[in-house]
């Protein structure tokens, strides 16, 4: 989009004398504004349905109950647990509910979608911070 508003500005003159122009520049640049907006939208409503089933896939999907995973975001990044439940969240796509606990558990924060996570091979470890320093 950004492509597009910027050819359709610069079409009487160059972009460098476009940009080198104070008040073009600024009219140009408040014009990406909306521009980028609506690329973000147009991108995740045509792109994010091919582009996150890869991702997913690439980071061990589709999971089950009793693979071990790993965190890859938010504030419990790097932890290493396992997966209780495979769920269908909101826009029929599959979410993962993680061992995390009952307090978690209750209050329903211990779901993740399949790209957020990282299928571990190994045993669940701690996570990273909680090891004693030696």
């Amino acid at each position: 989009m950004d492509a597009a508003a910027i050819a359709l500005f610069s079409k009487e003159v160059t972009l460098t004398a476009l940009v080198s122009d104070g008040q073009a520049g600024l009219f140009l640049a408040l014009g990406l504004i909306p521009a980028t907006l609506l690329g973000y939208f147009a991108g995740m409503f045509t792109c994010w349905p091919i582009i996150r089933p890869v991702c997913s896939r690439f980071n061990g999907a589709p999971f089950k109950a009793g693979d071990h995973v790993m965190i890859l975001s938010g504030p419990l990044r790097g932890s290493v647990t396992g997966v209780e439940e495979i769920t269908a969240g909101q826009g029929r796509w599959d979410v993962v509910r993680l061992d995390l606990g009952p307090d978690r558990r209750r209050n329903c924060t211990d779901t993740f979608e399949e790209y957020a996570l990282l299928k571990s091979s190994g045993e669940q470890d701690a996570p990273p911070n909680s090891r004693k320093a030696t």
